[in-house]
């Protein structure tokens, strides 16, 4: 025999059977009428209905228990984050307060350093002056000469850095010659400052 009779013969032989089992379902009613109304009586009988059920119910009511259980502590997990969410957020809140309070005493921190340098480069201005001015004008002539002595290539970076007040008092204390000097050096904004301040 071939593959495919085997093949043939087997389906056949399924088929038949499949077709015998279904033909026998079918007719057992007719074949045996009081069997059959006695299953359909048991069957159909409350209590049976009631037992099959009841194990439905039990099994029912278990994994509702359970269910209930898994459902409580999802309940205390969520309670636990959301508190854990509300520490963290005033805490944060807390932080962003501080943080804020530190900026703002470093700006006020930062204004105070700032004036008060202010007041202090004002105060060793003032008394540089003052001592300056204090200074015998023989002394500051001869502190000038040297200064003045230089040529103007030189001397122009130097005296072009200096005050106004200093560039005055240098200017009053020189000589003729010395004081075209000093005004040929400096820029001609500067010089015309100079010429304005000393002419009031």
């Amino acid at each position: 025999m071939n593959k495919q009779a085997v093949i043939k013969f087997a389906g056949l032989f399924v088929g038949s059977l499949l077709l015998l089992t279904a033909g026998f379902f079918f007719v057992f009613p007719y074949i045996n009428e009081e069997r059959y109304n006695e299953i359909m009586e048991s069957f159909s009988d409350e209590e049976v209905m009631e037992a099959m059920f009841e194990g439905d119910r039990r099994f029912i009511g278990i994994e509702f228990n359970e269910l209930s259980e898994q459902l409580e502590k999802l309940r205390k997990e969520k309670r636990t984050w959301d508190s854990q969410f509300d520490s963290l957020n005033s805490v944060n809140r807390n932080l962003s307060r501080e943080l804020e309070e530190v900026k703002e005493r470093n700006a006020a921190m930062s204004r105070d350093l700032e004036e008060m340098a202010v007041r202090v480069a004002d105060t060793v201005s003032a008394e540089a002056m003052q001592a300056s001015a204090n200074e015998a004008p023989e002394e500051l002539s001869e502190r000038l000469k040297s200064l003045l002595n230089l040529d103007e290539e030189e001397l122009g970076p130097i005296v072009n850095q200096l005050s106004n007040e200093h560039l005055v008092r240098i200017y009053r204390t020189g000589g003729n010659m010395q004081r075209e000097k000093l005004l040929r050096t400096l820029k001609p904004e500067r010089a015309a400052e100079i010429v304005r301040e000393i002419m009031l």
